[in-house]
């Protein structure tokens, strides 16, 4: 899309609640028309700098603070319930409790990425973690889906946008939560989450697909890290 907009600014809505990202004097929008209204100053400043430093054509993929708030706006917001549950899923198939039965490198590298963010896990939620070994699914306790299923309830339809985001790109649910808690930062997600892929390229090689692959979720985890430091840091 050719660039519209020559001035971008930030105005105050809702009795200075909220804040809007201007384009020439029009507040920004979502593609369905959803005034994009933001409870974070922070969040406001980097989406506007984002539109400022666009050129000649406007590159929605060099916007990612841009695009976590839209997706909260038009698609978070239809429907938060069932965004909540989509989020949720991902704790029953968690990718740090499913562990390798062999070789013993990929195991022990799993278990040294992953257990720690299991520990860590339990105690938040007061409930321990299931962890198996294999692919065959396994019921995690109630608790902790409670737990869980309440955390995402407190949650507004940005954060649950950035959680999705994470949660979505890692694989488990329980690697945003801590990203978003502050407990890892976006390099150790990716690592945590990329243990089988670096494992595998160290024995077998690479290929450009799982390099552009993890190049994609290297790039999601930062954008939401830096989305939750600006959302509650800001």
């Amino acid at each position: 899309m050719k660039k519209f907009y020559s001035e971008v600014s930030i105005n105050k809505v809702n009795r200075g609640m909220e804040f809007t990202v201007t384009l020439d004097e029009i507040s920004l929008k979502t593609p369905n028309k959803r005034l994009v209204a933001l409870p974070s100053h922070g969040v406001a400043e980097a989406i506007a700098s984002e539109w400022r430093r666009q050129e000649e054509f406007i590159n929605v993929q060099e916007m990612p603070m841009t695009q976590i708030s839209i997706t909260a706006v038009d698609i978070v917001a239809t429907d938060i319930e069932a965004y909540r549950d989509k989020i949720l899923s991902y704790a029953e198939t968690d990718l740090i409790c499913y562990r390798a039965q062999r070789p013993l490198s990929l195991v022990n590298l799993q278990n040294s990425f992953w257990q720690p963010l299991v520990d860590w896990a339990s105690e938040v939620l007061e409930s321990q973690l299931v962890v198996t070994s294999g692919v065959i699914p396994v019921k995690q306790p109630v608790e902790a889906i409670k737990a869980l299923s309440s955390y995402l309830a407190e949650r507004d339809l940005f954060e649950l946008a950035a959680l999705g985001l994470a949660t979505m790109a890692s694989g488990s649910l329980i690697v945003a939560l801590a990203l978003s808690r502050g407990f890892i930062n976006a390099d150790e997600a990716f690592k945590v989450c990329s243990v089988d892929e670096t494992w595998q390229m160290k024995e077998w090689g690479t290929d450009k697909e799982s390099v552009n692959n993890q190049e994609k979720i290297n790039e999601d985890l930062v954008s939401a890290s830096r989305f939750f430091d600006l959302y509650y840091n800001s």
